[in-house]
């Protein structure tokens, strides 16, 4: 497969899920091992210029500035972000004065159940979809 034609495929893909007006991440992680095999023919590519001793300047700081930005969104993703929900959950599963909770979050963004072991009552928005939905689909599989 060319690279070129895989990186139009990728774009494409991309620029449709993006359009979208409900996306989530998880619509997107279908795409990632075609992210990483286009990653890899670059790498791929500053290696080639390495062994024919052309390997530039240039070409050692995007490589170190690549490890150097993987090594921090690593670090970021795996310790930080949305850590503010597991923190909650520890507070609440401590806490003997907590009988009940109100999340007004998207519907099932916390990890109730794994970290809370006590009847405790749960509140949260509702995720059904929209009446109007439900009718659209109810009339259709009448047909």
């Amino acid at each position: 497969m060319h690279i070129k034609s895989l990186g139009m495929h990728i774009f494409s893909d991309n620029y449709v899920r993006i359009t979208d007006a409900f996306i989530l991440i998880r619509f997107l992680l279908p795409i990632v091992p075609l992210l990483l095999v286009y990653s890899g023919a670059f790498c791929s590519y500053l290696w080639s210029y390495r062994k024919a001793g052309r390997f530039s300047r240039l070409a050692k700081w995007l490589v170190i500035l690549l490890f150097l930005l993987n090594g921090l969104m690593a670090g970021y993703f795996s310790m930080i972000h949305q850590r503010g929900t597991v923190d909650v959950m520890n507070h609440i599963a401590k806490d003997d004065q907590v009988s009940s909770v109100l999340f007004l979050m998207p519907c099932h963004s916390t990890p109730f159940y794994s970290y809370v072991h006590r009847p405790i009552e749960m509140k949260i928005l509702d995720c059904q979809p929209k009446c109007v939905l439900i009718i659209a689909f109810f009339a259709l599989s009448q047909v």
